[in-house]
């Protein structure tokens, strides 16, 4: 199954959660587009991103900020 989102957080947040990034796309200068492979179920995905989104979701702070700077690196390096 593939994800993407254009939210940098739950892009982090499904990294944190082991998901695979696949790839990044510039769909303009403004805005970038994060894929996510993953061989979990539809419903699994959606629980992640739901829980984000309620600001319930739980795990490593640390990870999750480590994954935001790790995407950031991405994003500008491809320019």
């Amino acid at each position: 199954m593939i994800k993407a989102t254009y939210d940098l957080g739950l892009a982090a947040a499904l990294l944190t959660f082991g998901f695979e990034l696949k790839e990044i796309k510039r769909n303009n200068p403004q805005k970038v587009q994060f894929f996510f492979n993953s061989d979990e179920t539809k419903e699994e995905i959606e629980d992640i991103c739901n829980r984000y989104f309620n600001n319930v979701l739980a795990g490593s702070f640390q990870t999750f900020f480590n994954n935001i700077k790790t995407l950031k690196n991405r994003i500008y390096s491809s320019e």
